[in-house]
């Protein structure tokens, strides 16, 4: 039996492919220029006191020792930020210039941050994919390491930079 196949139909059958391409391809073609696993970047507040015994104590505002003292504008990895945030809550704010390992523990869930040489890597975790642990080291403001199984964003913030450029071009 021998079909014919219309003009139509081919168009119709070109629509479904691109269509399918297109949803494939979305996650990707939504976080081109961002940084984090599919442009997902963490947004939370500093808001709550850190839960981790690791954790400096603060009131809730990031620590800036050091800041003044260099007279640094917030562009430098020493005086940034790492802000680890659990279910959308501040799990803990830790100065990029002290090397330590935070054990970050969410019911069954566990991941293991370390801070050494002003970047941050996720050296563990729980969860199936492991993306997070092979997104490597984030060392410059705005870059994260998102775990979205254990629901951990970990994202290096600047105090004096609300937002800033990666580069400019003429």
């Amino acid at each position: 039996m021998i079909k014919i196949i219309r003009k139509g139909d081919v168009l119709l059958f070109a629509c479904f492919v691109g269509a399918a391409v297109f949803i494939a391809l979305w996650p990707f073609i939504r976080s081109a220029g961002r940084v984090g696993v599919f442009g997902i970047g963490g947004s939370a507040a500093v808001q709550a006191s850190p839960a981790d015994a690791n954790a400096p104590q603060n009131s809730g505002q990031p620590d800036r020792a050091g800041s003044a003292a260099t007279g640094a504008t917030g562009d430098t990895a020493s005086d940034s930020l790492l802000v680890v945030s659990l279910d959308n809550k501040t799990y803990g704010v830790y100065p990029l210039d002290e090397d330590r390992t935070v054990d970050i523990e969410n019911g069954g869930n566990s991941n293991v941050l370390e801070i050494r040489d002003s970047g941050a890597t996720m050296l563990s975790a729980s969860c199936d994919n492991q993306i997070c642990v092979h997104t490597g080291t984030i060392t410059r403001p705005g870059e994260s390491i998102i775990c979205l199984p254990n629901r951990v964003i970990v994202e290096i913030r600047s105090p004096g930079a609300s937002g800033g450029f990666d580069a400019i071009a003429k």
